[in-house]
């Protein structure tokens, strides 16, 4: 749990920065060609051993990611933008030998919580869907749901049980 929280933590503290950057590059250039200017697709976050333990980059299908590696190289915090708005951030402790954590944001999907386990079979889902339904799901170990709870905008309550 505490290699989530420092995952996090580190994850946060690059996106402020980069946010301080492209504010200071905005400040001090004065045209798209400007010697002040750095382009690219990809920066690449290396330690001192060569190993990657970062990537700020523009994938191949559009979407923007910024993601942080354990020692071992593990993806451990992923942070994307899919080109059609929809925000996501994904915690995955020790490379998700622990389990992961997401959570998206989409007006057309909605927002939401998942929990996983270390097979990276979700267990537990929390969220708002794109058409104002709330929602509590559990799951076992092979992703059947066992427990649903849905309340709609008009305070409509369906439940769902399975043995």
């Amino acid at each position: 749990m505490r290699n989530v929280m420092y995952a996090s933590i580190a994850l946060l503290c690059l996106s402020i920065a980069l946010l301080v950057g492209v504010q200071i590059g905005q400040r001090t250039a004065t045209a798209a060609d400007s010697p002040d200017v750095v382009k690219a697709s990809a920066f690449v976050l290396e330690d001192a051993k060569g190993r990657e333990r970062g990537r700020f980059a523009v994938r191949d299908d559009g979407a923007v990611e910024v993601a942080l590696y354990d020692a071992r190289e593990r993806g451990c915090a992923l942070f994307r933008v899919e080109d059609d708005g929809l925000a996501m951030l994904s915690l995955s402790g020790e490379g998700g030998a622990c389990g992961k954590v997401g959570l998206v944001s989409s007006c057309t999907s909605g927002n939401g919580l998942a929990i996983g386990d270390s097979k990276e079979q979700g267990r537990l889902g929390v969220g708002l869907s794109g058409d104002g339904v709330s929602y509590l799901s559990l799951m076992d170990a092979g992703e059947r749901t066992r427990f649903d709870v849905r309340v709609n905008s008009k305070g409509m309550l369906s439940k769902r049980e399975e043995k």
